[in-house]
């Protein structure tokens, strides 16, 4: 009978999402990749964090490539790495001394000092400058097939840095012992780095397939899992009520808020209001067991609060209480998978309100990966039990025709509200407009929206100028027909 082993974390960040919960104690585990990968980084953090663990001591064996001075002071930089381990419960080793003049005695030699230092884990840094001293394949082969078949049977699990591809068809002898290959590709797209990790190889296990990109700062590395593939949370109840923007007059015109669940897109151009009724809806009925999670591209926390108490809201008291969260991305070469990550670790057992201003930036960095990736976020915030508010730019003064551009947020928002300007007897405008709407009856008559000093009204349909109304109808082909002698749909799924 045999008992389960526990696999040891990582201490990466995002990594053992992707491996399936982390390593399997007694496994070979190799790093691929060129030189400014990050092998030896990934390789260190994951070492040190196993020892802080408590799951016994470690050993680093460093090749050619590097001395055991140069790689500490290397290390040093990094807030993982801890002094006062080395010498201790972690041991460094050169392997050209351990070897001497016999690398054909490669295996028995780590083995030994394995058995010696009582090491639970082991790194081997920069495993190309052994290869070219072993005989041939069928040696390098030999070699590792002995030192995987005594790591298992000793359970220790040991990680093997090594300059190449994980593809490189030269390395296929080399990796075929390996329980898992982490290919690490770096390479320069355009004006920036990229950084991307693939399980290449696992064995027993499943994995997060396809290329996840990373991140190496002074922590040391962090992995992004692809938003696609990334496992869903547990299914979070939800309400089965609305949810109300906290302003009578256009909760009114919504038939009562919006959906929990439901995705909603608020378009319209820099100035139209948007960020400010998104404001409105984020404290709506806000507590800290109901928060709202606000994730802003563009304006920073402090503008924020500045902006809303322009219009008489305070937000100190529900962000002091955590009814509010905020949290600032930079638009900045802006990483969809570094994106998602925050999204989802920022979500707490409460929330159940996502605002993201302006989701343009994260559209553009997307490209042709936007449907896939909207929709496997639309699946992530369903089953967390998250209703959503996605707030777009859009041009001005061209009516409410939304652009090709966007058609994958079309086709991923339940809800449509467009917000648009019009400039009439020298006085700016803002026409309101619900595109679309499930789940509840609406009013689609178009409307005038006032911001003001006491906040923004909806204006009644005997109030909205009709001067105002025909000319921003009918700037755009594209826009909706004329609604403005239509009364409220009782259509609960709104026809497209």
């Amino acid at each position: 009978m045999t008992t389960p082993t526990t696999n040891l974390t990582t201490g990466v960040p995002g990594l053992d999402v992707i491996v399936d919960g982390g390593l399997s104690p007694g496994a070979l585990v190799f790093l691929v990749g060129a030189p400014g990968a990050g092998k030896t980084i990934l390789a260190s953090q994951i070492l040190f964090h196993v020892v802080k663990e408590d799951n016994g001591p470690a050993v680093i064996f460093t090749v050619f490539s590097e001395g055991n001075t140069k790689l500490l002071d290397h290390l040093r930089r990094l807030t993982f790495f801890d002094e006062q381990l080395v010498g201790h419960d972690v041991t460094l080793l050169s392997l050209e001394r351990v070897l001497g003049t016999d690398p054909d005695a490669m295996a028995s030699a780590i083995v030994r000092e394995i058995r010696q230092s009582g090491a639970r884990v082991v790194l081997i840094d920069g495993f190309q400058g052994v290869i070219g001293l072993l005989a041939d394949d069928r040696t390098i082969r030999r070699t590792l097939a002995r030192i995987a078949t005594l790591i298992a049977y000793l359970d220790v699990t040991v990680l093997v840095t090594m300059a190449g591809s994980s593809h490189d068809p030269h390395l296929s002898t080399t990796l075929t012992t390996a329980d898992l290959v982490l290919g690490l590709e770096y390479a320069v797209e355009g004006r920036r780095h990229t950084r991307r990790l693939e399980v290449v190889k696992q064995r027993g296990r499943r994995q997060l397939p396809g290329l996840h990109p990373y991140s190496i700062s002074d922590a040391g590395v962090r992995v992004f899992p692809r938003l696609e593939v990334r496992p869903h949370q547990l299914l979070r109840p939800r309400p089965h009520d609305l949810a109300p923007f906290g302003l009578p007059d256009l909760d009114a015109l919504l038939g009562g808020g919006v959906a929990h669940g439901s995705a909603t897109l608020l378009a319209g151009p820099p100035g139209s209001g948007k960020t400010t009724l998104g404001l409105y809806w984020a404290l709506a009925d806000a507590t800290p067991a109901t928060a709202t999670l606000w994730l802003s591209v563009a304006e920073y926390p402090d503008q924020l609060q500045a902006k809303a108490a322009s219009f008489g809201l305070d937000l100190a008291p529900a962000l002091a209480t955590g009814a509010l969260v905020l949290v600032r991305l930079s638009p900045v070469e802006l990483q969809p998978d570094a994106v998602a990550s925050q999204l989802l670790d920022a979500l707490s057992p409460g929330t159940q309100r996502l605002i993201i201003d302006d989701i343009a930036s994260l559209i553009h960095e997307l490209g042709a990966r936007a449907p896939d990736y909207l929709n496997a976020l639309r699946e992530h915030l369903y089953v967390a039990g998250v209703t959503s508010l996605f707030v777009l730019d859009i041009e001005g003064f061209t009516g409410f025709g939304l652009e090709v551009a966007h058609a994958p947020l079309l086709l991923l928002a339940e809800n449509i509200l467009v917000v648009q300007q019009q400039l009439t007897q020298n006085r700016l405008h803002r026409m309101l407009a619900i595109l679309k709407m499930h789940f509840t009856g609406y009013d689609q008559r178009l409307r005038e929206l006032v911001l003001d000093g006491h906040g923004i009204r909806v204006l009644a349909p005997d109030e909205t100028v009709g001067a105002v109304v025909a000319p921003v109808v009918g700037t755009d082909e594209r826009s909706t027909p004329s609604r403005g002698n239509q009364q409220p749909s009782s259509d609960h799924k709104s026809d497209e």
